[in-house]
């Protein structure tokens, strides 16, 4: 018996088109390397993505690049997870993205929210 699922599933923004149209396995690591691209692409845009081609307009070619080859709607033509792993400009643009914008999050909230000095008087 087959552990793997076989039908239509997932997030439609994040899953790749081999699990929406119900061809082949469900699950499969060329899938998973699609949704990454596709949590990817949310996490720098800072929106669900409508498509493969909305893509940051401020990132690097490199990172625009390798986001598209990771949506690739044909999983043969999508990286493996090795090869990503090859790619460090890749984590360096995402981790400065998190880094601006959770330091503009902090930011925020510190000042929407009242200090303990305030509060008290």
């Amino acid at each position: 018996e087959s552990d793997r699922q076989t039908g239509a599933c997932g997030s439609e923004a994040y899953a790749p088109p081999e699990q929406l149209t119900s061809v082949g396995p469900c699950h499969t690591t060329r899938g998973d390397i699609y949704s990454l691209g596709a949590s990817l692409q949310h996490l720098l845009l800072g929106r669900i993505p409508m498509n493969a081609h909305d893509v940051p307009r401020d990132r690097s070619e490199e990172v625009l690049g390798m986001i598209l080859l990771m949506m690739q709607p044909i999983p043969m033509c999508r990286p493996s997870a090795e090869e990503l792993l090859l790619r460090p400009e890749l984590a360096s643009n995402i981790l400065e993205k998190l880094w601006r914008r959770g330091s503009a999050l902090l930011a925020t909230l510190s000042e929407a929210t009242p200090s303990e000095a305030s509060t008290r008087a």
